[in-house]
């Protein structure tokens, strides 16, 4: 802590050897793999899954023009338009530690990342109305893993009291992963991309997720 701070260039450089060799991917699991050794993530609970819109580092360029940042999309969430990316997380239930994290372009879809996100070593997910289908449902039920997404109204029918309460039941346990998503943005300034370019955009989601773990240990064991 007292060794002088590496100039900009410096950073930069070691940044993009992170990025041109994926190492920013091993990082975070070699983190977590300590973090599981201290007992701190528990194998075989439970992970709730989530995904929210970040803007893209610059404004959408016009038709005629070539696009700054080719990675970015369009969306549309609540009826406002959105340019940028989706950053897509899994966080343990009860200790709220990160377990993975993906970055695509905003107009994917939650349920595309669904799979990825499942670590494999939980007994349920948890997610919203996003990832509801039979597809992800059967693909939970074949590792033995309880499904906790929350489930549609078809036809416009609503659902029934107990689906209903499921839901509501369903929607508080998603609070982990939402609270995540709050620091994410707002201590970390995740609102917007930092860069142009989904690989280093991914970079930076996976530098942010191991931060966030190294901190949350100082809650989860205070000195």
């Amino acid at each position: 802590m007292t060794d002088t701070v590496p100039d900009e260039t410096t950073i930069c450089r070691f940044r993009n050897k992170l990025v041109g060799n994926r190492l920013y991917e091993k990082l975070f699991e070699d983190i977590n793999k300590q973090l599981e050794e201290k007992g701190l993530v528990v194998r075989h609970g439970s992970i709730v899954v989530d995904a929210t819109l970040v803007r893209a580092h610059y404004r959408p360029s016009p038709p005629h023009e070539e696009a700054k940042d080719p990675d970015a999309s369009w969306t549309v969430k609540q009826d406002k338009p959105h340019y940028g990316y989706k950053a897509h997380m899994s966080a343990d239930k009860d200790c709220e530690l990160i377990r993975k994290v993906e970055i695509t372009p905003a107009h994917v879809h939650d349920a595309e990342v669904f799979e990825e996100l499942v670590v494999g070593d939980e007994q349920g997910v948890y997610a919203d109305k996003g990832c509801y289908g039979q597809e992800r449902r059967k693909y939970l039920e074949r590792r033995g893993i309880f499904c906790g997404i929350m489930e549609k109204a078809v036809h416009g029918r609503r659902l029934d009291q107990w689906r209903d309460k499921r839901n509501k039941f369903i929607s508080r346990v998603r609070g982990a992963v939402e609270r995540r998503f709050g620091v994410l943005k707002k201590h970390y300034g995740c609102v917007r991309v930092k860069y142009g370019g989904i690989e280093r955009n991914r970079c930076q989601l996976f530098l942010l997720a191991s931060a966030m773990n190294l901190k949350r240990i100082l809650s989860l064991c205070p000195v």
